[in-house]
């Protein structure tokens, strides 16, 4: 297990963090920690909220039929669309050799007139989970590498907004009390933050209840495998990652990447404007997102179907994925793990829907 030094920013509980490894970033800027602020948008952070909410006037794909209301019946299953986005892949050095449109399934799930998700579905497959060193200081937390088998489901295209999350803080109550706006650094097209594993369940609960579809947060393994997208590198751009492309410490760099201004803030989701080749954005850096699992200090007994992996775990602690906007790049690999305990609320933590389908 790693002390988590990197995240020096927040010393509340740290010392019983645990990294290990994860990858995706596509963000850059806005939030002063422990300031309360209402962010000014620039023209880029306006469309990228936009491209949150749904309402980008290039997006090609319509809202879901709703379905049933009722959290006692079975919602019909979600109407799909084609939606278009960007994707990049970058050189040993960092260089973008190659930026194209790439294309995936995806449906809205409405919230208010206003207010929506884009839901993207996620190819079922295999891939070898985890990482060796040298990639990065997994100290074998990120060990052994091992074949994973997913079943398709669907993924938020972006970490949960802060327009989300107070639209759904009042609906009904399941289980817990949610405070409409709880994070730090406010803007409706920001990432919540300061949210715990619990609460971030308890969104899903009340989601589940509204629409009749099973929303959850994602397992690790279903994390790891849609930050991937068929690549095998430490990032889905490639070798390393470029502070053009994430949102992340790039003060220094992975491996032969580039440095670059180092934000040390949050950013509206999707500011980057490019995403994986499943179509999901900011899986590098921004906001740590909560996983289903507890901790494990290694994958010996892990399970090959991408489970909650609930056997042998560390109650106390639920897992992290993404790294952060004050995450070293090594620690916002898609391998990268973390582990905390669930009542923690940070500014650097959000989390991301996933839904069985």
């Amino acid at each position: 297990m790693l002390k988590f030094s990197m995240i020096a920013v927040f010393v509340i509980t740290i010392s019983s963090m645990h990294t290990i490894a994860s990858r995706f970033s596509q963000v850059r800027a806005e939030a002063a920690a422990g300031l309360r602020t209402v962010a000014h948008k620039s023209g880029r952070e306006r469309e990228a909220g936009k491209r949150a909410q749904g309402i980008s006037s290039k997006t090609k794909a319509g809202p879901a039929k709703s379905g049933t209301r009722s959290g006692s019946a079975r919602a019909e299953s979600p109407v799909t669309n084609a939606y278009e986005f960007g994707v990049a892949t970058v050189n040993p050095v960092g260089e973008m050799v190659e930026r194209r449109k790439w294309h995936a399934r995806s449906f809205f799930e409405e919230l208010d007139r206003a207010v929506r998700i884009r839901m993207v579905e996620v190819p079922g497959g295999s891939f070898e989970m985890g990482a060796e060193s040298p990639e990065g200081p997994c100290e074998g937390s990120e060990a052994p590498v091992h074949k994973v088998r997913i079943r398709s489901f669907s993924m938020g295209a972006y970490e949960v907004t802060q327009a989300q999350w107070r639209t759904v803080a009042r609906w009904p109550r399941v289980h817990l009390i949610l405070q409409p706006d709880p994070s730090e650094v406010e803007g409706d097209h920001f990432p919540v933050t300061n949210i715990s594993c619990g609460e971030a369940r308890e969104f899903c609960a009340r989601l589940s209840n509204k629409t009749g579809r099973k929303y959850r947060l994602p397992s690790e393994s279903e994390w790891e495998y849609a930050c991937r997208a068929g690549t095998t590198t430490p990032f889905h751009f490639g070798e390393t990652i470029s502070p053009e492309l994430a949102n992340y410490n790039c003060s220094t760099p992975y491996e032969s990447g580039p440095t670059g201004r180092y934000h040390e803030r949050l950013m509206p989701v999707g500011s980057a404007g490019v995403a994986n080749a499943f179509g999901l954005f900011d899986m590098h850096g921004n906001v740590w997102e909560w996983c289903l699992d507890p901790f494990h200090d290694g994958y010996n007994g892990a399970p090959d179907d991408g489970s909650v992996w609930e056997r042998d775990g560390d109650p106390e602690r639920r897992m992290l994925r993404g790294g952060c906007w004050n995450c070293a790049p090594e620690i916002s690999r898609s391998a990268s793990r973390n582990g905390l305990g669930p009542g923690n609320k940070l500014g650097v933590i959000g989390f991301r829907l996933a839904l069985s389908n």
